[in-house]
Formats: C-alpha cells, structure tokens, sequence
C-alpha cells in the first residue's frame, strides 16, 4: 500500500500539467489498477504472505 500512495502522489496532476486525466470510472479503475501498481502490489504482498507462513510451518514442524 504504500507504493500505491507513493506513486499516486508522484504522479499528481499538479506535478505534470499534460498528463491526460481519465473521464469515466472505468478508465480511472484501470489507471489505478494497472498504471498505479496496486494489482501488483496486493499480488506481491498476498505471494510474500503465502511463501512466509508455509516457510513458517515448515520450520515449526522440524526437529532440531
């Protein structure tokens, strides 16, 4: 979440005056989806929980 936020900041109509803005929900849904990283983002941050906690059983399930 918080390169969403980054990026949505960095990338702020103030900052570049000719950025074309998008008109309807569903070209700003993709924008944000896509162009803002946050379908990248809650994948990357939902496959790092998965590998953690498997990686987490498998150590607690070893005998030292």
């Amino acid at each position: 979440m918080i390169i969403f936020a980054i990026m949505c900041y960095s990338l702020r109509r103030a900052r570049y005056p000719d950025m074309a803005v998008p008109d309807r929900f569903l070209q700003t849904v993709v924008t944000m989806l896509v162009g803002r990283g946050l379908t990248f983002t809650s994948i990357k941050a939902v496959m790092d929980t998965i590998i953690v906690g498997e990686m987490c059983a498998a150590l607690a399930s070893q005998d030292f």
